[in-house]
């Protein structure tokens, strides 16, 4: 499946994040407003935060590269060989 570039960018800056920090939050925005976002983002960027915001869809296809044993078939597997296993 061909992917939109935005998306495997995005899917990329999470392999990154996962791989480069030994801790990351992953919270649900439903019900939160613009404003507080802002707000939030702001502020963690002033504490050298990085502040990443994707789709469920992409996060765990992110989680599942850096988790799955090696499996040649699958699609992502080329992602498999260039970030380490977790």
């Amino acid at each position: 499946m061909v992917y939109p570039e935005r998306k495997v960018n995005l899917l990329k800056r999470f392999l990154d994040a996962f791989t480069t920090y030994d801790q990351v939050i992953i919270v649900d925005l439903n019900n939160i407003n613009t404003d507080q976002i802002t707000k939030t983002r702001i502020a963690l960027r002033k504490e050298k935060a990085t502040v990443l915001i994707g789709k469920n869809s992409i996060v765990k296809v992110a989680i599942d590269i850096l988790t799955r044993d090696d499996d040649p078939k699958w699609e992502n597997n080329h992602y498999q060989k260039q970030y380490p296993k977790r």
